[in-house]
């Protein structure tokens, strides 16, 4: 069992290139292409709802999650229906396998905020979500068939008033029959009549039709967030030419390796630096706005992409850092560092362009150890990595640098590769701990000048490998 599961995991993990690596996860509180909602000061305000109401739902979502649903009743106490169910469809769903629990969790807090509340946000929804969340944990009796069951089987069932309908709970799990039981107490204290009809189609339904609707209808609505198919979401990891694609902007652009001279000497990235010169001098909050829309919809790809999942906020958070810092090196690259130029830029080019050309920039790189690899063949099967290296694959990569060159190079030039090559690429850097120990942790490649870094580190490792190829 251990093995099998060794087996499945590594290569997810590798693929998805958010775990695997001592990364600098300090560095990804920094980055956020949302800004927190300060669910204080909106209570506070004189029309929370209206407030709250015109909040972006995933804004929203995300701020609940970093607080703590259980932490803002009040809060869940003035969302709107829609946004209750674009909720949902971040949370109760696990690579497209709808889980009632989670839904049932949601309701449980809006149970305890009001149990009117929680009857109109749970009518509000569409009808697929209603019966996906009851008909696998519901069954229905009538009169006739409650008369023909033991006492011990009639024990296990609950009633309507004057023994309308029997239901009974299927689950081994206190938590969710608990949870059931409420979400039909408070609908039956409403409206007995929607509380029967409700019973009544999800004990009916065939298995999995309202589940399949549902999930038609969520991945539409995802979509418009920028959670696209997987097939399209891979189209951000594709090249581009960054000196055919400079020359739009700079028709007498240079060489590739005459521009790893330009770099910006702060410490904020560059893409932050021309924000703020258009926020404050040229853009409309309305622009600002799209362009930070198109930073999230950026994001929401790049996580269709490596398979994750809309609730998991640690990985959001490190694919938000290493989205914008391959914007930024992007920017930078095309702009030479210019912030009037890097505005026109950003007026006019996508997010995901200015991402791709940032990687294409760090492809550049890794390509010319790959051609080394080949041609010094220190090491059979180069070619193999060669044709992973070509068609992306990212675990493949991985897998075949730790079995093939750990020996030759030793662990710390080999963990260097694999951060190299990553799903998001990543070089190393020294840092000192709390206790002022230094130790090596892997940041994004967000400036020409960490560029010029990878150059230096690539040389050395196609160095490494000449050597080993004469001894």
């Amino acid at each position: 069992m251990a093995s099998r599961l060794s087996e499945e995991s590594l290569p997810a993990i590798y693929n998805s290139g958010c775990s695997g690596l001592a990364f600098n996860r300090n560095s990804f509180e920094l980055n956020h292409f949302w800004e927190r909602v300060d669910f204080d000061q909106v209570l506070a305000s004189p029309d929370p709802s209206r407030v709250i109401s015109d909040l972006s739902t995933q804004r929203l979502y995300y701020s609940l999650l970093e607080k703590g649903p259980g932490d803002c009743l009040e809060v869940l106490a003035h969302i709107s229906n829609e946004q209750f169910l674009r909720i949902l469809d971040y949370d109760v769903w696990r690579q497209d396998e709808f889980l009632p629990q989670r839904a049932l969790y949601w309701v449980d807090l809006l149970r305890k905020v009001s149990p009117r509340k929680a009857y109109e946000q749970f009518r509000g929804l569409e009808e697929e979500y209603q019966l996906s969340t009851l008909s696998s944990l519901i069954k229905v009796y009538d009169q006739e068939a409650y008369e023909q069951m033991t006492d011990v089987d009639q024990d296990r069932l609950y009633r309507l008033p004057a023994d309308a309908l029997f239901y009974s709970i299927e689950s081994n799990d206190s938590e969710i029959r608990d949870s059931v039981q409420g979400l039909i107490e408070c609908v039956m204290a409403n409206d007995m009549n929607y509380a029967m009809s409700l019973l009544a189609h999800a004990a009916y339904v065939p298995p999995n039709e309202s589940v399949h609707s549902l999930q038609q209808f969520r991945r539409a609505r995802l979509e418009e967030d920028g959670f696209v198919s997987y097939e399209e979401s891979i189209t951000c990891f594709a090249e581009l030419d960054p000196v055919q694609y400079k020359m739009k902007w700079q028709p007498l652009a240079h060489h590739l390796h005459d521009l790893m001279s330009f770099s910006s000497s702060q410490d904020k990235l560059f893409l932050d630096e021309v924000l703020f010169y258009v926020g404050a001098h040229l853009w409309s909050e309305e622009q600002s706005k799209r362009f930070e829309q198109g930073l999230v919809s950026l994001a929401n790809n790049l996580c269709a992409a490596a398979q994750i999942e809309a609730d998991d906020i640690q990985t959001l958070k490190f694919i938000f850092t290493n989205g914008k810092a391959l914007c930024s090196l992007g920017l930078e690259y095309l702009s030479d560092v210019d912030i009037k130029r890097g505005a026109e830029i950003l007026g006019s080019e996508f997010p995901k362009d200015l991402f791709r050309i940032g990687l294409s920039l760090i492809r550049c790189q890794q390509r010319k150890f790959v051609k080394a690899l080949c041609e010094v063949k220190v090491v059979a099967g180069a070619e193999l990595f060669s044709k992973y290296f070509i068609l992306q694959k990212y675990a493949l990569m991985l897998d075949w640098l730790d079995k093939n060159l750990l020996e030759i190079l030793g662990f710390e030039q080999c963990e260097t590769l694999k951060g190299l090559f990553n799903r998001f690429p990543q070089y190393p850097r020294l840092i000192a701990d709390a206790s002022r120990v230094n130790r090596v942790s892997f940041f994004p490649i967000a400036k020409v000048e960490e560029l010029k870094i990878v150059e230096e580190i690539i040389n050395r490792m196609v160095l490494c490998l000449q050597i080993n190829s004469q001894s």
